[in-house]
């Protein structure tokens, strides 16, 4: 996240090896990011009714807009889904979870999920989402990012662009939003930093804008 907001090499800040110029990007990052109202649980064992309970507890304590899930397969499931053969089962209890705390609560949720593995070298579909669909079909909004230089690289893309694929958008239309990406930030960001131009294909928003 540092890397991110900083726009700096992830590799080299993991290892010590910024010095100079991007050394105080850092700093001026990590000032920024010291205001941010930004809670950070790590445990791997979490389930989605425990991650709804924190985040409530939150919320009273503090106020919440956003809780972001990474990553939905990895969420423990229900110990009423947990025996084998059940991932589907428990996939679709966790979807369910997290869609309902996000309509009680009134908080925004992001849950980032794998894609099928015959997803990852072309432009993923709705219906992509790894193991369950449950997902999807709850979602209010379904997007995937796509980058054509690392998913063909046989192609002479632009590594530095990427795309938002929105799949589904509860009440609206579909469409793609053009991106720009910094590799070794890890960082999708705004295309103007690369060129300035149109942000958003709105060939498809009619409705929406």
């Amino acid at each position: 996240i540092i890397a991110q907001e900083a726009g700096v090499c992830f590799t080299a800040l993991r290892d010590g090896k910024l010095d100079g110029f991007p050394a105080g990007r850092v700093i001026d990052a990590m000032a920024r990011m010291s205001e941010w109202r930004f809670f950070l649980d790590d445990d791997a064992s979490l389930s989605a009714e425990r991650v709804a309970l924190r985040a409530r507890q939150i919320k009273h304590r503090h106020g919440l807009d956003l809780v972001i899930a990474d990553y939905y397969q990895r969420l423990r499931p229900h110990p009423k889904h947990s025996k084998p053969g059940q991932k589907v089962e428990g996939l679709t209890h966790i979807a369910e979870t997290l869609q309902k705390f996000a309509r009680e609560s009134e908080v925004a949720v992001i849950a980032t999920a794998q894609v099928k593995k015959e997803a990852s070298h072309r432009r993923p579909e709705f219906d992509d989402i790894a193991w369950c669909q449950s997902l999807a079909y709850e979602a209010t909004v379904v997007g995937y990012t796509y980058r054509e230089a690392k998913a063909d690289p046989d192609k002479s893309s632009d590594p530095r662009r990427a795309e938002y694929l929105l799949r589904k958008v509860r009440n609206s239309a579909e469409g793609v939003v053009h991106v720009g990406f910094h590799g070794d930030a890890m960082r999708f960001h705004d295309l103007s930093e690369i060129e300035p131009g149109p942000r958003v294909n709105r060939d498809h928003y009619e409705d929406a804008f």
